[in-house]
């Protein structure tokens, strides 16, 4: 690993997350979670290189986390 990158995002500011996959991606098995938030066009956080089920087991536990802050 050159680079390493930590960012903090709390999650009751995440508004919706994406899983993308590009063709080398594809090729590869792997994809990128791409988690938004308010007021901005492009991700705020992405996690790539990940596999689809790990992928959609993060979206799943992210949309839980989200609405279980909405609720308090």
């Amino acid at each position: 690993v050159l680079w390493h990158t930590q960012t903090a995002l709390p999650f009751n500011r995440v508004q919706h997350l994406e899983i993308r996959q590009g063709p080398l991606e594809k090729y590869f098995g792997l994809c990128t979670l791409k988690l938004f938030t308010a007021g901005g066009q492009s991700s705020d956080l992405s996690i790539s290189g990940i596999g689809p089920e790990e992928a959609q087991r993060l979206k799943a536990y992210i949309i839980r986390k989200t609405a279980a802050d909405e609720e308090e």
